[in-house]
């Protein structure tokens, strides 16, 4: 299993963390930085 880091610019979490579910993975979005 891997897990992968996503970093976004302040301000910018909501709209990755959709994106990433949107590709069909699973995120933790409760806290910085968002792994999926």
């Amino acid at each position: 299993m891997f897990q992968l880091l996503a970093v976004c610019p302040m301000g910018l979490e909501a709209v990755v963390a959709r994106e990433i579910q949107e590709l069909g993975y699973e995120t933790n979005v409760e806290k910085w930085p968002y792994i999926f």
